[in-house]
């Protein structure tokens, strides 16, 4: 059983300061749902060292990563969700004053069991131009793995810029130009 008001009247007659402390469990800041999806993909894990600074209500006003894990992902998600979920009991000084502090951790970055990394895609587009020796496009083909239908045929404006390209031969010649476009999807 507590009585409200006896741990301050306690703490201002002894005359000796406290310092602050989370409320509830620290453990409880972050989960396993919160490891971030780039680094779930690019299969990192570590641990970041942090320290929060908090003000005279208990409320977090400041994070800093003192040694990083590796992964700006988890450095930052700590940070982000110690941030948002933290509180902490004020410190008092000797005559029961709350008093804003620090806490310092760290969280351990572990990909969870049974839990597969998101996968990355990567798509290579191509088209090949044959321009013929009067600077005029001859052929224009996709080169794609299969699919097609994303690069709608050759369209004007990809290959248009390549006429110009003739101006650089100082005799006309019949010439290739292959155009390839790389498309990277990774999970934020």
């Amino acid at each position: 059983m507590s009585i409200p008001g006896l741990i301050g009247v306690l703490v201002a007659a002894s005359g000796t300061a406290t310092p602050g402390h989370p409320v509830g469990s620290p453990a409880d800041w972050v989960s396993t749902s919160d490891y971030p999806a780039s680094a779930l993909a690019a299969h990192e894990e570590g641990t970041t060292a942090f320290r929060v600074g908090f003000d005279v209500d208990g409320a977090v006003t400041t994070c800093e990563v003192t040694q990083g894990s590796g992964s700006a992902a988890l450095d930052e998600a700590t940070c982000r969700l110690v941030t948002a979920r933290a509180r902490f009991a004020p410190g008092r000084d000797a005559k029961g004053k709350p008093q804003a502090g620090t806490y310092a951790s760290r969280v351990r970055w572990v990909i969870p069991v049974g839990v597969q990394p998101l996968p990355t895609h990567k798509k290579v587009n191509a088209i090949r131009i044959d321009i013929g020796a009067d600077g005029k496009i001859e052929r224009c083909q996709p080169m794609t793995d299969g699919n097609t239908a994303e690069l709608k045929g050759c369209q004007q404006q990809q290959v248009g810029a390549f006429r110009g390209a003739y101006s650089i031969h100082e005799k006309p010649a019949p010439y290739t130009v292959i155009l390839t476009q790389t498309v990277e999807m990774i999970p934020r």
